[in-house]
């Protein structure tokens, strides 16, 4: 159909051409200043969207040539007071931000007007094939079929109703979106019900305000959104156009409405909004300082715990670059390592750093991480800030303490080892105290070798629980309680059960030791001995190269009062030896796991067999052998028979 036909009008205008003249220059005047007043609150001024909206209004409501001369006033006050550098109008696009806001402004711009276009066609051509449906007269059957057909496939709802409000046509996606079909000839408002209809705000719409209505009266309301209560479904968010139709004289026979359901997209907009509220008040609260920094440099993010951290306003950071918040000293070396994200893509970590600034010299935790749009771009960088100073201050005060201590009982420790013997009546002595690394701190490894008569003496070594001083106080009381009775009793067994109920007294429960005790008999060359839970020792047969472990006689001591302790004995040789360890040796963290009893004796015997040794020896070659340093303390002591 040619596009002079008479049944098909002219798409109406809402306002006259020429008021769209003086309008193009006063609205973005006005909005500029607008801008300006809300900045400093509110900073969007940044954001072209606003002057492209205006810019497309004057375009919808007064044609082309207005909305040109709006997009010269609108560009050239974007550009004089937001584009930086501010207030000059060039060049424009000297920086990162000013070439982004301007490409911006202009791609929004053509893409606004555009959608404007189309849209104004789709509407016009709707408008006139709904036109056509109302005029009956005049129209072929096989003619009405073809529009009918192209109406019905329309996304859109489309409702065609005469002057008395009757409706006259509606298409398959208005009946879809309704779930319930109208009778023909039926009110529109007796079919919807005008209670049923609320503004979107949730009030109640009056009569007049109706679209059909104005549309009847004249008048085109564009994409009015609407809340639809139906009896068949829950309410329903719609977008309603309606235009009058006219005939050849002008006069309204009737209206079409268009409706489009938004319901999904606005609960959509409601969850965003909501995740958002969310995360924002989740991100305000944190006690972890929160930063956004984009690729120009520039914070544009910053939480209640950076700005308390760094100690500034919100207005002192908020849209400023990072050497004008930063300006010296750290802030200099951060700046270099936010420009390192951001060439590198790689995050940037901080432990512990030592920043001076508000006063005082102050330690943070500080991640600096990359944040990717969907395509691999960076968007910017978002920084971390936890302060450590309370932490960092309060480990170096332990460490003090723990040095302190660490001197004090290594002190104590020294000096209840004490001095073994190098020899006894026909007995060699070689003993060996070899501590773990400093972090393990002092262990209650111990070893002692004294006279008790005058053909006799007694050989100790032991473990007791604990480290630090609490362990070398604790040490000195096991060794002169032993000490104490070995000068009354000569029965290794006996000596071991006074311990125990010594101990099991005194000690807490979470306290114990490990001791072995033996008694020398230097003239039958007996080795009497009782061992309380300590690791087994080690008897070196030298009449037919053996190596044999000596087993428990009883458990560990200082537990249970009331333990018996069983005595064993050793008739001992010329060349035989015993070799007395602490757990700290057969312990060793080896590949696969520990050391264990049965590798000890298979590196000692082998240790026998290859030539003179000593006690150093077998701690080298058992390191040797795992490969590794001490995990604890150790403490050894060899008994070799002339």
């Amino acid at each position: 159909m040619p596009d002079d036909n008479p049944i098909i009008p002219l798409i109406d205008r809402r306002f006259p051409v020429w008021i769209g003249y003086p309008a193009a220059v006063i609205a973005p005047v006005l909005l500029t200043g607008m801008l300006l007043l809300i900045d400093p609150y509110i900073p969007i001024g940044g954001f072209p969207i606003v002057y492209v909206v205006l810019v497309a209004l004057i375009f919808h409501f007064f044609d082309t040539i207005p909305a040109i001369l709006a997009f010269i006033v609108s560009f050239a006050l974007f550009d004089y007071y937001f584009v930086p550098p501010l207030h000059q109008f060039g060049p424009i696009m000297t920086t990162s931000r000013g070439w982004a806001q301007i490409a911006a402004f202009l791609v929004g711009t053509v893409a606004m007007i555009v959608a404007d276009y189309f849209v104004k066609k789709s509407n016009e051509h709707a408008k006139r094939i709904a036109i056509l449906l109302a005029e009956e007269k005049g129209i072929s059957e096989y003619r009405r079929n073809e529009l009918e057909t192209t109406l019905s496939s329309m996304a859109s709802g489309v409702i065609v109703v005469d002057k008395d409000r009757r409706i006259t046509y509606i298409n398959d996606a208005a009946v879809n979106m309704a779930q319930e079909r109208p009778e023909l000839g039926q009110s529109f408002e007796s079919w919807i019900g005008h209670e049923n209809i609320r503004e979107s705000d949730g009030n109640p719409i009056r009569w007049e305000d109706l679209p059909s209505i104005r549309a009847l009266n004249g008048e085109t309301t564009s994409e009015k959104l609407m809340h639809v209560k139906l009896p068949t479904r829950p309410e329903i968010v719609v977008n309603i156009t309606a235009s009058p139709i006219r005939d050849n004289q002008g006069e309204v026979k009737g209206a079409v409405i268009m409706v489009r359901d938004i319901t999904e997209q606005i609960r959509l907009k409601d969850e965003l909004d909501r995740q958002k509220l969310m995360l924002e008040t989740f991100a305000e609260n944190l006690p972890v300082g929160l930063e956004f920094v984009d690729p120009s440099l520039r914070f544009t993010y910053a939480n209640k715990a950076a700005m308390r951290i760094l100690g500034i306003s919100p207005d002192r950071i908020i849209n400023k670059s990072m050497s004008e918040v930063f300006p010296e000293g750290y802030f200099s070396e951060s700046i270099l390592a936010v420009k390192k994200v951001l060439s590198t893509g790689r995050p940037v970590r901080w432990h512990d750093k030592e920043i001076s600034f508000v006063g005082r010299d102050r330690f943070f935790d500080i991640d600096r991480i990359p944040v990717f749009w969907s395509d691999g771009s960076i968007l910017g960088v978002g920084v971390v800030v936890i302060e450590t100073t309370g932490q960092v201050e309060a480990r170096k005060r332990l460490e003090s303490v723990y040095r302190r201590e660490h001197h004090i009982a290594e002190s104590l420790q020294t000096a209840l080892l004490g001095d073994v013997p190098d020899r006894i009546d026909g007995f060699e002595f070689q003993a060996l105290y070899k501590a773990a690394l400093d972090e393990a701190g002092i262990g209650g490894d111990f070893y002692d070798v004294f006279r008790i008569s005058s053909d006799s003496f007694c050989i100790v070594i032991g473990d007791v629980s604990g480290k630090g001083l609490e362990a070398a106080s604790q040490l000195a009381m096991v060794k002169s309680t032993i000490r104490c009775w070995a000068y009354e009793y000569v029965d290794a067994s006996e000596i071991m059960r006074r311990l125990n109920e010594t101990l099991a007294h005194d000690f807490g429960v979470e306290t114990f030791a490990t001791v072995f005790i033996g008694i020398l008999d230097c003239s039958k060359k007996i080795l009497s001995y009782a061992n309380g839970g300590h690791s087994p020792a080690i008897w070196w047969d030298s009449s037919n190269k053996q190596a044999h472990l000596i087993p428990l006689t009883g458990p560990l001591v200082g537990q249970f009062a009331g333990v018996p302790y069983l005595e064993q004995k050793i008739e001992l040789g010329s060349g035989d030896e015993i070799m007395l360890a602490t757990d700290g040796l057969y312990e060793l963290k080896c590949q696969g796991g520990y050391l264990g009893l049965d590798k000890l004796i298979d590196i000692y015997s082998d240790m026998k067999t290859s030539g003179p040794n000593s006690e150093l020896d077998l701690v080298e070659k058992t390191m040797g052998f795992c490969k590794t340093d001490l995990r604890d303390d150790l403490a050894v002591l060899r008994i070799v028979v002339d």
